[in-house]
């Protein structure tokens, strides 16, 4: 990740920027125009979805470790 992780962003389904863009193309509309959504995360809260919660420590296994030496 670049920079601190304030940086925000808008996200949108796939269909509702087409049918937009769509929308746009057939009008007479001739300004700039974002295609989108007013609701904005930043990408250290997008972070925090992404990742799992940390672990205090991983669970004893339920039957002893094998080594090669022991195979033999």
């Amino acid at each position: 990740m670049w920079g601190d992780g304030m940086q925000t962003r808008s996200f949108c389904y796939v269909d509702d920027a087409v049918e937009g863009l769509y929308r746009v193309m057939a009008s007479d509309y001739k300004e700039p125009l974002n295609v989108g959504t007013s609701a904005v995360c930043s990408h250290c809260f997008i972070l925090t979805l992404l990742m799992p919660a940390p672990s205090p420590s991983p669970p004893p296994p339920k039957y002893p470790l094998l080594s090669f030496s022991s195979l033999s």
